[in-house]
Formats: structure tokens, C-alpha cells, sequence
């Protein structure tokens, strides 16, 4: 009988570790996430675990029960046989054609095929290369009926793309938050905030998409706690972005987790592994070997055009400083002084709070100082011929160029968060069909809208986001196909508020993003960033311009109440 180091004992979705103490100094190094458990080791039974608990007992066995050990090799079987399928089809597998009113695309065919197979998938192919076809697809293919679930206005447009592409297809839009008797049907379209009210009535759903997944990037909510609860009841689960991570790479664990749950371990598992605390987030300490990770046990696909062969010309990126109402910025200072004190040196409820305050005046009072000037930045490129969608976020910010448009006889448009479906469906056709000469549009509404690409090929940021991905996404809504010039996004930026801080903030977050979604190529040079909450940012940022002392005071010495 082969000598024993140890025990493995399950009990229920966790598998008890006990060893020789060289023996668990190298479980230890196997599964990373243990480094802070001390006597008995637990592991969550997930496949990936499974399979280097397997690969670990090799070299020093463990005892465990035949019931047990039938379990373990039941998992691991089943994954090797999943990547081995998901392998062969990857690297030149021939994946079957699906019957829809219009070809899909070889690469559109090997997501639906993967997905089969994985019967959870994430896609996050590059903008423009029809994400929407995968989900469309698989409804043809057979996994049907179908969810849909997408942002508000949204809705229209996919029951417009299933009509175009699906024979014989059934799609019902819900109207009502609350249940009610549903029409015969084989495509359900949903929208997120509706989520909630349903997600105990859908059942024997063969599939449920989640467009714009990145919006299920935060756990904790209802509308993520519905989502979960209706994917768990789903045969397949899809989710749809080109940008899963907004800010910081810990998000990427949430979409994951919902789609393939403990694929990835326990929250606490993936933390303890990949990531290092940052603030109120986590930040992903090596991008790439996340990405490679996801890759790899196909739970994240994502191809780029230049990879599919439909490459268009690169965005040209411009960023430009323009003047600003500095009066308007020093009429608020000593408010943001206050706020930033409080910020650095503030009890941990103070802090909160005026985090919020201080971001919210900063960038509304920075969009409106620079307002004027990039209203006068548009105005040129109208006058030049140009049609120009232009980015913002405040609605304060879109009266004044709207009332500066309408002064130069300028037609625009807006594109926000308080339009309806209806209201914005008319906007966007006023400027496609050249109409309105500049479509001002929300920084966080344009996901998934399409059909500008035909009348633009410039996007101006009159005010920024926090986030990198949000500036992609809206950069997307022009570059993807149908283009027929180059991409020209510009950022305008003011000396001085919020704008500086924004700008090398956006570094780090492109880093977490852009390894994930892109491991193993180089990324650029990015700015360093130590600063761990963005808030602190832009407080010591307000307070060395003053001339001020710019230091933290202790979080556990704030938290004991000794500061």
C-alpha cells in the first residue's frame, strides 16, 4: 500500500485538507488564495481546483473515500472534456452552420459552437464585429426559447436585428415591471431594471443573453441578484461586451461568477489570488495572466478585427487642452478645500460622504468652465462640414451648448439618460438623416446604439469619465462597420479642476483592462497611479495647488477613532 500524506474530505461544495506540514506548505503554493488559512485547508470545489487537486495527489496521496473520490473524478473528467472541445474547435475545429436569414460570420459560428459546448460564455469581441449575432445564433441553433436582456433603448433595436435575422421567430418586448400573462413567444427581450420583478416567473429558458454584461459588473444589487437567479435557471448563459471592465479588473470576477459560477473560486479565493486591495476596490495584479487564464479555460472570448479580418483604419486619438472659465473654479474653492480636507483627514463616514460631493462639483463645475470653448471647438467643425457626435455628462452642460448651437443656427440633438426609447430613436434618425448636425450624447447611454457610423467619424469629449471603457464605448458607436472614413476621438481637457486628475487616473484603469482583455501584448505606457481611491486623488490635488498639506492621515488610526 503506497504511503499517505494526508487526508481530502468533502463536505459539500468544499473540499478539507489536512497533511504533513511540508505537504501543506506546498498545497499552500499550488492554490494561492490559502496563504492567510491556517490548520485545516478548505477549497471550494470548482473544476479548476479539482483538477490541481488531482494533479497535487499525484505526487503525495492523500486518503479519501471512494464516494469522494468518485466526486472529484467526475469533475475533473467533465473539464478536461470541456477545454479539449473548446481546444480542438479553438485552434481550427469546423464549427456547424446555423440557418438564419443572413450568413453569420465563421467566427460568430465558433462563439455559438463554444458556448454549446461551455454552456456559459462571456464574448467580448472588439466593438462593431456583431456580438448580437452570437445570441441571435444560438436562438437559430436550437436554444430557444430565449432571454434577452438589455438596456432600455435597446429593446427596439434587438427585436428590429431578430425580425432581420431569425425565420419564424416570436419576440415579445416586456412592457410592465410586475408579471402578467405573456403572448406565445420564443424571444423574451427584457431590460435590466425590469430584472427584478420577473426573475421568479421566467423558468425553462434554453438561454438568456445579457447584452452590455459590463452593467452586471457590481454584485450586491437587486438587479444582479435577479440576473443570477434567472441564469441559474437557464440551460446556456451568455454575456455580451467588448468592455467587462469598466475600472478596476476585480469586476471581471462578478460577470464570471454569474455566468459560471465558482469558476473562478469563492470571492474570497479570487481576491486572495489575483488581486491586492486598492481603496473601496481590487486591483488585478497581473492583468495578463487573468486574461490568459480566462482564455484558456474559454470562459472569456474575445477576438479582435485584425484576428476576424475585418481591421478597420485606428482611431486617431487627440488630446487637447481648451481654455476655461477659471473664475468659476475659483468661485468654488473654498467649498472643495473643505471637502478635500475632509476627505484626507475625515472620520471613515465624513470621508464617504464628501467623496461624493467633491467628485459631483468638481466635474460639473469643470464641465461648465470649459463649456463655452468646447461648444466654440464643435461649432468649427460644423462650420468645416463635419457632423459631430459630442460627449457629456451634465445636464447643466448640455443647456449651455445647446444654447450656444442654437445661437450659430447649429441643429443638435440629445442623447441621454432622461430621453425615451421613443424620443431618443428620433434624435439619432434626425442626425443620420442629416437633420441635426451634432448628436450630444450621455457618456454612459450610447452602449449598443448603431447607425451613426453612416453620417460621423468624429467624437469630441467635452467632459470625461472616470472610466476608460466608457470612452471606448462611445468611440464604438463610430467605429465598427459601415465606416467609411478613419475615426477621429477627441478629448478635450481644462488646466485646471477635475480634468488633470481624470487624465492619470484613466491610466491605471486601461491597464487593468486592457490585460484581461488583451493578455500578453503590449500595452503602452501607462502613467503610474498610487493613489488608491479616486476621490483622494483629486483631494491632493486641490490642496497642493492651495499650497496646502496634501498628507493622509492613518485609516486605522481614523477607524480606532484616534485622529
Amino acid at each position: 500500500m503506497s504511503r499517505t500524506y494526508g487526508a481530502a474530505e468533502l463536505r459539500g461544495q468544499t473540499w478539507n485538507i489536512t497533511a504533513e506540514p511540508h505537504v501543506m506548505m506546498m498545497v499552500k503554493r499550488v492554490f494561492t488564495g490559502l496563504q492567510r488559512q491556517y490548520g485545516t485547508l478548505k477549497i471550494s470545489n470548482t473544476e479548476a481546483n479539482a483538477e490541481l487537486l488531482e494533479w497535487l495527489m499525484m505526487r503525495y496521496p492523500l486518503e479519501i473515500t471512494s464516494r469522494d473520490k468518485k466526486v472529484l473524478d467526475g469533475v475533473t473528467i467533465a473539464a478536461r472534456e470541456k477545454r479539449v472541445r473548446g481546444d480542438v474547435l479553438i485552434r481550427g475545429g469546423t464549427p456547424a452552420d446555423v440557418c438564419t436569414l443572413i450568413p453569420l460570420r465563421p467566427y460568430q459560428l465558433l462563439a455559438i459552437e463554444l458556448l454549446k459546448i461551455r454552456t456559459s460564455l462571456l464574448v467580448g469581441d472588439d466593438l462593431g464585429l456583431g456580438k448580437t449575432c452570437v445570441a441571435l445564433g444560438g436562438i437559430a441553433a436550437g436554444l430557444q426559447p430565449a432571454i434577452v436582456v438589455c438596456k432600455t433603448h435597446l429593446q427596439l433595436q434587438w427585436k428590429a436585428e431578430a425580425e432581420k435575422f431569425l425565420f419564424g421567430v416570436k419576440a415579445h418586448i416586456v412592457k410592465k415591471m410586475k408579471p402578467y400573462s405573456l403572448p406565445d413567444h420564443n424571444l423574451l427581450i427584457i431590460t435590466y431594471s425590469k430584472l427584478a420583478g420577473w426573475a421568479e416567473t421566467l423558468k425553462g429558458y434554453q438561454l438568456i443573453a445579457f447584452d452590455e454584461a459590463q452593467e452586471l459588473r457590481r454584485s450586491g444589487t437587486d438587479k444582479y441578484s435577479a440576473a443570477k437567479h434567472l441564469a441559474r435557471n437557464s440551460a446556456h448563459r451568455l454575456g455580451l461586451t467588448a468592455t467587462p471592465v469598466y475600472n478596476y479588473g476585480d469586476e471581471i470576477f462578478s460577470l464570471i461568477n454569474l455566468l459560471a459560477p465558482k469558476s473562478l473560486g469563492t470571492h474570497t479565493e479570487f481576491l486572495a489570488e489575483w488581486c491586492t486591495p486598492m481603496g473601496n476596490h481590487y486591483k488585478v495584479n497581473d492583468p495578463d495572466a487573468l486574461g490568459s487564464h480566462l482564455a484558456e479555460n474559454h470562459l472569456f472570448l474575445r477576438r479582435r478585427r485584425a484576428e476576424v479580418g475585418r481591421e478597420l483604419p485606428p482611431v486617431t486619438k487627440i488630446v487637447d487642452e481648451v481654455q476655461y472659465d477659471e473664475k468659476r473654479l475659483l468661485a468654488m474653492e473654498g467649498t472643495a478645500l473643505q471637502l478635500a480636507k475632509t476627505i484626507l483627514r475625515g472620520t471613515w463616514e465624513e470621508r464617504g460622504k464628501a467623496s461624493l460631493e467633491l467628485d459631483a462639483l468638481m466635474r460639473q463645475q469643470t464641465g461648465l468652465a470649459k463649456a463655452p470653448y468646447v461648444a466654440e471647438f464643435v461649432q468649427q467643425l460644423v462650420e468645416a462640414g463635419e457632423s459631430v457626435i459630442l460627449a457629456g455628462w451634465h445636464r447643466e452642460v448640455y443647456v449651455v451648448w445647446q444654447k450656444m448651437f442654437q445661437e450659430k443656427g447649429i441643429q443638435s440633438r440629445l442623447y441621454t439618460g432622461s430621453e425615451t426609447p421613443a424620443m431618443k430613436a428620433l434624435a439619432a434618425s434626425d442626425f443620420i438623416n442629416g437633420t441635426a448636425r451634432v448628436f450630444i450624447l450621455s457618456l454612459r447611454s450610447g452602449e449598443g446604439l448603431n447607425g451613426l457610423q453612416h453620417k460621423a467619424s468624429i467624437i469630441v469629449f467635452g467632459e470625461l469619465d472616470w472610466s476608460p471603457q466608457v470612452h471606448e464605448q462611445c468611440i464604438g458607436r463610430l467605429n465598427r462597420d459601415g465606416q467609411s472614413n478613419p475615426v477621429t476621438a477627441v478629448y478635450l481637457y481644462a488646466g485646471g479642476g477635475s480634468d488633470p486628475v481624470i487624465i492619470q487616473t484613466l491610466g491605471l484603469k486601461k491597464a487593468q483592462s486592457e490585460g484581461i482583455l488583451n493578455p500578453g501584448q503590449d500595452h503602452g505606457a501607462t502613467p503610474q497611479q498610487a493613489e488608491s481611491v479616486r476621490s483622494a486623488s483629486l483631494a491632493r490635488a486641490i490642496l497642493t495647488r492651495a499650497g496646502e498639506d496634501a498628507e493622509e492621515v492613518d485609516l486605522v488610526e481614523v477607524m480606532a477613532g484616534r485622529s
